[in-house]
């Protein structure tokens, strides 16, 4: 549900400017799954939402090495939550507050 929403709103937003992109959800076989990807010219940008008030690494687990699974490079990877905090998580990891991002 507000992972759902979190998501529906990032599209929408995205639909209103001239976005040339794709949209995925990626699950591997391994069972490493990633909320949402936009697919751009030249690489990826990746989200995880999480629901949490507090952001840790753990809820980043699935995002470092995306680039050895995917054809393009990942430009950003971002944590989307209800944490008042920015944080760096790892490498080019960031968590951002959900409603900063979408507003």
């Amino acid at each position: 549900a507000y992972e759902s929403a979190i998501i529906a709103e990032i599209i929408k937003q995205l639909r209103i400017i001239p976005f040339q992109g794709m949209f995925h959800h990626l699950r591997t076989l391994d069972g490493r799954e990633v909320d949402f990807l936009l697919e751009l010219e030249n690489g990826y940008i990746a989200f995880e939402v999480k629901m949490t008030d507090n952001v840790t690494k753990a809820d980043a687990r699935h995002l470092p090495g995306l680039d050895e699974i995917l054809d393009k490079p990942v430009l950003g990877s971002f944590v989307l939550s209800n944490d008042p905090e920015i944080k760096r998580l790892e490498g080019n990891i960031q968590a951002l507050p959900a409603a900063m991002f979408l507003s």
